[in-house]
């Protein structure tokens, strides 16, 4: 599913620094991550050389393949669901000082093992997590024991955060990683409002990481017990992005604030 949005924002209320005021209407397309991860497909695959190839021909054939993949791995804006649940208790609005702060939760993606300790549990941000039951069958054990077993299919959806480095700034912990961003200048009555009623869209660049490429999945099977008569497949699908910028609305649709990371 594809969204569009379409952005007028009249008030500059202070954001945090090098904000960019939308002076005009702005037209968002606001990709699915099923939308962006099958673009991605395709320029994800590795060229090989053929047999019966010269090296102009396949150079001139990798080019040409690049070039018809480019509008793929453009720039995109993807909407982040923000689970108020995990935010710090009463972190979000400073009276004193009228600082209303928002928050990004952050998570470990599991299939990048080889990444270092010091980005464990805030590389990616968790963009969908579902758990459906796929039906039963009955079952048997070795030793004659009869069960009914469960099948069970978990899916989770991220987007894997490739360098930290320009975004680091933003990225605290409050017993989790969080992207916190702070905006000065927010009366009380906006902040109520404000609580637990904004949204965050950002807009990513597709990156190949390593030999994953731009995008990757995961799949592990959990096979059933006498304990745990239950058939789990787990699926977990990746892309790859550098964050280009960071925008908060309001939960009725209004452009807070935009902010641009270098």
């Amino acid at each position: 599913m594809r969204k569009l949005i379409f952005i007028f924002m009249a008030l500059l209320l202070m954001p945090w620094e090098n904000c960019v005021l939308a002076t005009e209407k702005t037209a968002i397309d606001i990709y699915s991550f099923s939308k962006a991860y099958s673009l991605l497909k395709v320029p994800n695959v590795t060229l090989e050389r053929g047999e019966f190839e010269s090296k102009q021909e396949f150079e001139k054939r990798k080019k040409e393949f690049i070039e018809n993949n480019k509008e793929k791995t453009a720039p995109f804006y993807i909407e982040i669901p923000i689970d108020f649940r995990a935010i710090p208790e009463n972190k979000n609005y400073n009276i004193d000082t009228k600082t209303f702060s928002f928050y990004i939760p952050m998570y470990f993606s599991s299939p990048y093992f080889d990444l270092p300790e010091s980005r464990r549990g805030k590389n990616a941000i968790l963009l969908s997590e579902i758990e459906r039951n796929a039906g039963s069958y009955d079952g048997e054990s070795a030793f004659g024991v009869k069960k009914t077993v469960n099948r069970i299919e978990k899916e989770k959806a991220y987007i894997f955060i490739l360098s930290e480095k320009n975004i680091n700034k933003y990225i605290v912990k409050n017993i989790y990683h969080f992207i916190k961003i702070n905006i000065k200048n927010i009366d009380l009555d906006r902040a109520k409002f404000l609580k637990d009623n904004y949204q965050i869209v950002l807009k990513v660049k597709p990156e190949k990481y390593k030999d994953y490429g731009y995008i990757y999945e995961k799949i592990d099977y959990k096979q059933p017990t006498l304990s745990s008569p239950e058939q789990v497949k787990s699926i977990e699908r990746i892309i790859n992005v550098s964050i280009m910028e960071i925008m908060i609305f309001s939960g009725s649709g209004e452009l807070i604030a935009t902010q641009k990371i270098q």
